[in-house]
């Protein structure tokens, strides 16, 4: 039971992260106005992506409030292959970026930009923006600053997972 509640999650966070994706590509276009439907959507994915790592590794997610806090769930021994892999597919996704990305300011080898201190520095910043209370920044409007991550890398990368979820759950064991 466990693995077909994992592959609910994991199908909904593909989803969800396909809809951040398509967004992403259209903020070339359409510029800013975009970037927060996409973190909302990333947020959520990431909750839905660690919930069901959670959940194929035998915990139950909690429910309430504190299934939203997911920077701790995040950092929990059950996600360490999820860290695994989205570390693995930060590095996929700026070699890709490298090669062919529409986006400027992409940093090159020589840049000594760590993907993996990127990614982790963008995880926590999407998980503190996700679950703040009690204004909520990716839901309500707020008065409060916060600082958002970059978009297209941090989307890209968890796409890339949730997709890895979805063909190769076992993966996530």
């Amino acid at each position: 039971m466990n693995h077909v509640n994992a592959q609910r999650y994991a199908v909904v966070a593909k989803q969800l992260l396909e809809g951040a994706r398509t967004l992403m590509e259209a903020q070339i276009q359409k510029g800013e106005i975009v970037r927060l439907p996409a973190l909302l959507l990333t947020g959520q994915g990431l909750e839905l992506i660690i919930k069901g790592c959670l959940t194929l590794n035998g915990e139950a997610p909690p429910r309430g409030r504190k299934g939203h806090q997911i920077l701790e769930l995040w950092q929990s021994a059950a996600c360490e292959p999820l860290r695994g892999i989205v570390y693995a597919n930060a590095e996929m996704e700026l070699e890709n970026a490298r090669l062919s990305s529409p986006f400027f300011g992409v940093p090159g080898e020589a840049d000594g930009f760590d993907a993996l201190e990127e990614i982790s520095g963008q995880i926590h910043c999407l998980c503190e923006l996700h679950q703040a209370s009690p204004d909520y920044p990716l839901r309500y409007p707020t008065e409060s600053s916060y600082r958002a991550p970059r978009t297209p890398f941090l989307v890209g990368t968890l796409w890339r997972t949730s997709d890895e979820m979805v063909k190769n759950l076992s993966a996530f064991r």
